[in-house]
């Protein structure tokens, strides 16, 4: 009897986790193979992504055909990225972080840069938040 009831609340829970499953799974639009992709981030339609040493601007408005519209190539893989406003800030293998400017989306270009994540630490995150990039590294959290 313990074996048939273990069997109906097997099924049932099943049935209950296949049912909210469905309703949060995403699923996906689409597939763009543009080589392999490190960091990625958005605002509205635009997708910024890097992609080894580039970083790419994507119009995204069409969710089934994406649209390279700019590239830029940095000195190292991009790790992250943060898009504030017209800049965008991409985090670089070996703990750089550049600056660059996409006021101009078909022409991003590289406006700054600076060392993070302690030498020969290498920075891996990056968060925006208000005013102030946190970075996460090696050596731990700089703001």
């Amino acid at each position: 009897m313990a074996r048939g009831r273990s069997l109906v609340l097997a099924l049932a829970l099943a049935a209950v986790l296949a049912r909210a499953g469905a309703a949060q799974c995403p699923s996906e639009v689409s597939h763009w193979g543009y080589g392999p992709t490190f960091a990625v981030s958005g605002s509205g339609d635009t997708v910024y992504m890097g992609a080894g040493t580039v970083l790419r601007i994507v119009d995204g408005s069409d969710r089934t055909s994406p649209t390279v519209v700019g590239e830029l190539t940095l000195p190292a893989d991009v790790y992250a990225i943060a898009p504030a406003g017209e800049l965008l800030y991409a985090l670089t293998y070996g703990g750089g972080l550049a600056v660059v400017d996409a006021a101009d989306p078909a022409r991003p270009r590289l406006v700054g840069a600076v060392a993070v994540g302690g030498y020969p630490g290498r920075a891996f995150s990056l968060l925006l938040a208000g005013s102030h990039l946190v970075v996460g590294s090696e050596a731990g959290l700089e703001v």
